[in-house]
């Protein structure tokens, strides 16, 4: 209760990074938690910036709540560049005011990173398209990959990155736009590569499954499928909502 409610998938989240950050610094993970979230996302591992000062749960909902009033002020200093002093007040306004920004960025979720992303990468459009900078091009390109990353529900942000790739080809930079795909799909492979890890013989039973066809390669499709989701902790799904009904 409070301010920045932490529910299960919070400290789960928390428990992740404090596993991660145990194993980078060569340090023997504390014993796992009986809840755990539902994948072992990259927010996991960007929660370990916070965590590197602080293990209270209050510092870090500080911390990006902090980064939500840093997209706020960029969001005014996009405005206030590109287009005049008026603009700049209404929509950092706005945003600011919007009952549904406030609620993201007082949770300790995916969710609170969706603001800052966003408006990161209107920044780097902006530039980009506007500014003629070609280094925004990879940040643009990066920052849709990553927020892909943590929170795949943010998918239009990427539709409509590929809208306006669509519509300003003949400006983009394509080696510098090249590099943020390259470093977008460096990240995508560490993290698959790391989820079937979990689980090896995921991709084998999926091969085998091809070759079977009909309902053989479906049911192997759709547990390989849910093992990526879940990290290959398929109880972790149904935990939550067992325990309404």
């Amino acid at each position: 209760p409070g301010l920045a409610p932490l529910g299960a998938e919070s400290v789960a989240y928390l428990a992740q990074a404090e596993e991660i950050l145990a194993a980078l610094r060569g340090q023997a993970p504390s014993a796992p938690l009986a809840v755990t979230a539902a994948q072992p996302s990259w927010f996991s591992h960007f929660l370990t910036l916070p965590l590197l000062l602080s293990r209270d749960p209050r510092w870090m909902v500080a911390f990006f709540g902090m980064l939500n009033v840093l997209a706020v002020a960029l969001i005014f200093g996009i405005g206030r560049r590109f287009f005049s002093l008026r603009c700049a007040c209404v929509a950092s306004l706005f945003l600011a005011t919007a009952p549904w920004a406030v609620t993201l960025a007082r949770r300790l979720a995916p969710e609170a990173l969706l603001i800052p992303l966003s408006a990161a990468i209107l920044a780097s459009l902006y530039s980009a398209v506007r500014g003629d900078n070609p280094w925004a091009w990879t940040l643009a390109y990066l920052l849709a990959g990553l927020t892909l990353l943590i929170f795949p529900e943010a998918w239009p942000l990427a539709l409509a990155l590929l809208i306006i790739s669509a519509l300003f080809w003949r400006r983009i930079r394509w080696p510098y736009a090249a590099l943020g795909m390259i470093l977008f799909l460096l990240m995508a492979t560490h993290y698959l590569y790391g989820l079937a890890s979990r689980q090896p013989e995921g991709l084998a039973v999926l091969w085998q499954g091809e070759g079977q066809g009909g309902a053989g390669g479906l049911r192997a499709a759709l547990r390989l499928a849910g093992g990526l989701h879940a990290g290959w902790g398929l109880g972790a799904l149904a935990a939550p909502s067992a325990a309404q009904f």
